[in-house]
């Protein structure tokens, strides 16, 4: 099943906390990347990654995973596929 609604930041923000467990997350996450903290590595943008996939129902390229390394990055990708 496809996840069909445009996702927003708190969305985004919801999967972010579980995945990133030991970093507090600002309130406004649009301008985090790749590397803003320890836990978003490469281990962690894969477990980020594969935690949407699995949370909105979509797989994604491995051209779309290799550019994905930041919120709105990752926001324009997810609201690309609707």
């Amino acid at each position: 099943m496809r996840y069909m609604n445009p996702i927003n930041l708190h969305e985004l923000k919801d999967v972010m906390a579980r995945v990133f467990v030991n970093t507090p997350l600002p309130s406004d996450i649009a301008a985090l990347k790749y590397g803003d903290f320890d836990e978003w590595d490469s281990l962690g943008n894969f477990s980020l990654l594969l935690s949407i996939e699995n949370q909105f129902g979509i797989r994604f390229t491995m051209d779309q995973l290799s550019s994905m390394q930041s919120v709105s990055e990752i926001l324009k990708i997810l609201n690309s596929e609707h």
